[in-house]
């Protein structure tokens, strides 16, 4: 039986403590930074100083604490081995927001599934939206004067965009009249396929649907793919089989979760902190400007001249949006994108009958028209679906 020292003593240790084998793990004692818990008890059991820790016998230190990241650098001085250590807060915090992703994909495939039915049979269709995250939540379809569909998804690039409005205007039989396509000052370096946080939305969204991975298979194989997306879970290696009661127990601490998807168009920025604005502005504009790939640049530009000449084949009245986002983002957003954006765009504008609509610098959101730094909540998406409905015809 392995003696045990947990560290941490609230409701994470509690959780953690319930899936424990009691038959293979013996806890003998408890650790936390907290000086007014030590020498008092939880379970019975003594609350130790963390300095206390090299001077105990034991044979696993199981970290259940929210501030894991901390503890860990905290180990680290304390100069313990990392072979008796196991962050199980982490690794439930791993498998939760695994668990989460999947959600997010089961959310998106069904959207994708039902939005391209309904684009390529609904009647009497008049206005097809497309675009990534901020046309997802900055426009509301309902609002708007024609009968609209709204195609935008969460990190879909021109690629996608291009693929859904080809596939629908060739086999529906609807006159669309408008499409309002939402951009960003990044959309032409940017590449679903090619990205390392969202990629896999490609094959196990995207794929199902439309026959389309774009360039996954070009840096993944399907096999890697496959061991991304199931993920590697810890529990059963080394020390992990011996001290949980199975791998069913995480699977009740997600279900006790009650993990869901949903997309956060009510969420209100302005009751953010200063210091929170500003590390999410920080944050969301930095990732958003970390791209510089000539290659997807050159490929985007192609994609984005088919489709704009697809639209005009079709007589469509072409709307491209840029969308508003709050000032904690400008202040941290490279202006190098804007200017490359627009150097790229005025060869189409003159070359193409297109209308736009660029709302990044207009002052006529405030905070409370937000959900982060960077997209539109209901009412950011209000004003903006009134702007737009001026442009339709």
């Amino acid at each position: 039986m392995l003696e045990a020292i947990i560290w941490g003593i609230g409701q994470a240790s509690v959780m953690i403590e319930s899936i424990l084998d009691k038959e293979e793990v013996n806890i003998i004692g408890y650790v936390d930074n907290d000086p007014k818990k030590w020498g008092h008890y939880k379970n019975g059991l003594l609350i130790y100083d963390p300095s206390k820790l090299n001077k105990l016998t034991y044979d696993i230190i199981l970290i259940a604490s929210s501030f894991h990241q901390q503890i860990m650098q905290q180990i680290k001085h304390l100069e313990i081995s990392n072979q008796k250590v196991i962050n199980v807060q982490k690794m439930v915090e791993d498998s939760l927001e695994q668990q989460s992703q999947l959600a997010s994909y089961k959310y998106y495939l069904n959207k994708l599934k039902r939005d391209l039915d309904l684009g390529i049979n609904a009647t009497d269709l008049d206005t097809l939206i497309t675009g990534l995250s901020y046309a997802e939540c900055g426009i509301i379809s309902e609002n708007i004067s024609k009968k609209t569909l709204n195609l935008a998804n969460a990190g879909q690039d021109l690629f996608y965009d291009y693929l859904l409005l080809k596939t629908i205007l060739e086999q529906s039989d609807n006159h669309i009249q408008n499409v309002v396509i939402g951009l960003s000052y990044y959309s032409f370096e940017y590449d679903l396929s090619l990205s390392k946080v969202h990629g896999l939305r490609c094959k196990y969204i995207y794929e199902p649907v439309l026959k389309e991975s774009h360039n996954l298979y070009s840096v993944l194989s399907e096999v890697e793919s496959e061991k991304i997306y199931e993920g590697k879970k810890k529990f059963f290696q080394k020390f992990e089989s011996k001290i949980f009661k199975s791998e069913e127990s995480l699977t009740e601490i997600i279900k006790n979760n009650n993990l869901s998807f949903k997309v956060p168009t009510y969420e209100r920025f302005d009751r953010y902190t200063l210091e929170e604005k500003n590390k999410n502005g920080k944050f969301l504009a930095e990732l958003d400007s970390k791209k510089n790939y000539p290659l997807t640049v050159k490929e985007n530009r192609e994609i984005f001249s088919d489709l704009l000449k697809l639209l005009e084949e079709k007589q469509v009245n072409i709307l491209l949006v840029i969308f508003p986002v709050s000032k904690y983002y400008k202040l941290f957003f490279d202006d190098k994108l804007k200017e490359q954006f627009y150097y790229i765009l005025n060869n189409f504008l003159n070359d193409y009958r297109v209308t736009l609509i660029d709302l990044y610098n207009t002052e006529l959101f405030e905070d409370m028209h937000f959900s982060n730094s960077s997209h539109l909540n209901y009412y950011g998406a209000v004003k903006v679906t009134d702007i737009i409905n001026s442009f339709l015809k």
